[in-house]
């Protein structure tokens, strides 16, 4: 072999074993550039994902903000309707006490007297602890204060006076009796001389011996005209079993108002009150009567 033949083999060897150096070379760049490319592979997928959870997320907002707003507004809207409700149950509420509040004031047909003024009398004979006729008591509630109506009163639906009514001072002077303070002037507004109060004139002895609750509300108030017709109920009976004869009437009249041509008086518009409306003389009477009718 020459030496021109060894310096080519030299030559070959020498390219030969930079050729595999070149080639490992290169595949190992082409592995690192497969795991790169698989790595960008997997970092777009998971900004995929990222932007796709990002989205869903913007979207759940939205919906969650959108929720939140129609259910403040059907909030404020069944608010509103609930308001509205209350109000017109309200409006219609107060236009049914207006309307029963009326009746009540309303004057009975053909007579001087309101439904409340009738009701009273009447369920105070109801209650009564002897046979009083509810038009005497009637008689004695216009012959004293007009029904409530005296120095300006007025009686409202529940039976209480608008005015707290005063008799004269009870001084002893002439045609009246002497009858010094009892109370304190507690009930009747005097700490000298005692006076007749209320719808039905009591005088505060008389009252404290035969007040009544007439109205079942817990207290007896000699200004309210219930409490006042019961009282004087209680009063007219004491020791009589009946009061339906003008006999027993007029003594229980005197006891009541030492005065022959007052009894005449109260007799005289009871009669008038009875004849306007022909009611039975006692309650009991008309409960019977409809009992009977109901059998027939």
């Amino acid at each position: 072999m020459t030496v021109g033949q060894r310096r080519q083999n030299v030559r070959d060897r020498t390219v030969d074993i930079q050729s595999g150096i070149v080639e490992d070379r290169d595949r190992a760049l082409q592995i690192s550039l497969g795991a790169v490319a698989a790595q960008k592979r997997r970092l777009g997928r998971a900004e995929e994902a990222r932007q796709g959870r990002a989205q869903d997320l913007a979207t759940a907002t939205s919906v969650r903000d959108d929720v939140g707003r129609l259910l403040r507004t059907a909030e404020r809207s069944t608010v509103a309707r609930r308001a509205e409700r209350y109000a017109a149950g309200g409006k219609s509420h107060e236009a049914l006490v207006a309307r029963r509040r009326a009746r009540l004031l309303a004057p009975v047909v053909g007579i001087d007297l309101t439904l409340v003024d009738l009701d009273a009398y009447w369920q105070a004979a109801s209650t009564a602890p002897c046979a009083i006729p509810w038009w005497l008591l009637a008689g004695i509630g216009k012959a004293e204060s007009g029904h409530g109506t005296a120095q300006g009163s007025s009686v409202d639906a529940s039976g209480d006076t608008t005015v707290r009514i005063q008799g004269i001072a009870l001084d002893g002077r002439p045609g009246v009796a002497a009858i010094g303070d009892t109370d304190g002037g507690f009930l009747d507004g005097d700490a000298t001389w005692d006076r007749a109060v209320g719808p039905m004139q009591f005088i505060p002895g008389t009252w404290r011996a035969w007040s009544a609750d007439g109205n079942g509300d817990g207290t007896a108030n000699l200004n309210n005209l219930y409490d006042a017709a019961a009282a004087a109920a209680n009063y007219l009976c004491f020791g009589r079993s009946e009061l339906t004869s003008e006999s027993s009437a007029r003594g229980a009249l005197f006891a009541y108002n030492l005065s022959v041509p007052y009894g005449s008086l109260v007799l005289a518009e009871g009669h008038r009150y009875r004849a306007n409306l022909g009611l039975p003389d006692l309650p009991t009477a008309l409960g019977t009567e409809a009992a009977e009718a109901d059998g027939g």
